[in-house]
């Protein structure tokens, strides 16, 4: 694939302990397809609105995430702790690395997703 995969910065964290878990089959099958590409080394540009894999997502109407204020909290939260910017490109290597020590190793986690509905299968 030679097209930049768009991605959320929060995204960058979900990702990390995707484990097939979806908001719907749709959503799911998404991620399958795009999940590998990353993390096989196809370019990421960094948005801050819907993005590749909200594309498929139930909860998107319209272009507008039903969750938008929670999202975009989210995304300035990583985005900062990350020193990332909009339009930036970026790949899953460097991102793993960098949410690795900006957040993960800083143990900024809870504090970014601890309102979030999933983040019970991100501490298993």
């Amino acid at each position: 694939m030679n097209e930049e995969i768009k991605f959320r910065p929060h995204h960058f964290l979900c990702m990390r302990f995707w484990a097939g878990n979806g908001y719907s089959e749709k959503y799911t099958a998404r991620v399958e397809e795009i999940l590998p590409q990353v993390k096989n080394g196809a370019k990421i540009k960094i948005v801050f609105e819907p993005d590749s894999l909200c594309a498929a997502c139930p909860h998107l109407q319209n272009d507008i995430c039903d969750s938008q204020s929670r999202v975009l909290k989210f995304d300035a939260e990583v985005a900062k702790l990350c020193g990332i910017k909009a339009g930036q490109t970026t790949t899953w290597q460097q991102m793993h690395k960098t949410v690795s020590e900006k957040i993960m190793e800083q143990n900024k986690f809870s504090a970014i997703c601890g309102d979030c509905s999933w983040a019970e299968i991100c501490h298993k």
